[in-house]
């Protein structure tokens, strides 16, 4: 039957398992470098449902400043969606890390 009503155009939070944030947690807080670290990283994508990302060489786990190609390339848009999650993980976490880009922005 029709309907005259609309959805609303909100802004929905991001939800996240309990083990996507338990692995971002015990990532973020271990050495990064690995075979362990390698794939927690790309299980961790394939939890929040970035495996596109991964493949392009992104990860929710770089802290880097800036992107490391320029914008004519998917791989620099795809740094932007990382960073995205990234900073909506560690609200979720409640961590006090902020990320990288915004520290530089702060200053």
């Amino acid at each position: 039957m029709p309907t005259n009503r609309r959805p609303l155009a909100r802004r929905r939070n991001p939800t996240f398992t309990a083990e996507a944030l338990r692995l971002f947690l015990e990532l973020e807080n271990s050495p990064r470098r690995g075979k362990h670290f390698e794939a927690g990283g790309r299980r961790l994508m394939q939890l929040l449902g970035l495996s596109e990302q991964w493949w392009t060489g992104n990860s929710v786990l770089d802290t880097s400043p800036v992107p490391y190609t320029s914008p004519q390339y998917i791989a620099w848009h795809d740094w932007h969606r990382c960073r995205l999650v990234r900073a909506q993980l560690l609200a979720a976490t409640g961590s006090t890390s902020v990320p990288s880009s915004q520290q530089t922005a702060a200053q």
